[in-house]
C-alpha cells in the first residue's frame, strides 16, 4: 500500500517533442495512459506530484538515456517499483 504522505510520483518530460521521439520498450500511448492514471491517484488521494521538465542550454550537457537497458534490481528501491507491465 502506497502512503501518499510520503510518495510522489516524478514525471519528467512528458511534452509534446519528447513524445514523439521513440519511447521503446513501450509505446507513447502507455507511457502517458500510466502517466495519466498515476496523476488522477495522487490527485484524488491528495498525494504530491511533481512535474519536471528539462531544458539543456547547449547541448553539451544533453543525456544520453538508453531505455532498452534494464536497470540492476538491487540498485532500485522497491517504492519506485509501483507500476508493472503485463
Amino acid at each position: 500500500m502506497l502512503d501518499f504522505n510520503k510518495t510522489a510520483p516524478v514525471l519528467i518530460d512528458l511534452q509534446k517533442g519528447i513524445l514523439e521521439m521513440p519511447t521503446a520498450p513501450h509505446t507513447t500511448e502507455t507511457v502517458v495512459s500510466n502517466a495519466k492514471e498515476l496523476v488522477e491517484l495522487f490527485r484524488k488521494e491528495n498525494g504530491f506530484i511533481t512535474f519536471v521538465r528539462v531544458k539543456f542550454h547547449d547541448g553539451k550537457d544533453k543525456l544520453a538515456p538508453n531505455a532498452m537497458k534494464q536497470l540492476p534490481a538491487k540498485k532500485c528501491h522497491q517504492n519506485l517499483l509501483i507500476l508493472q507491465t503485463s
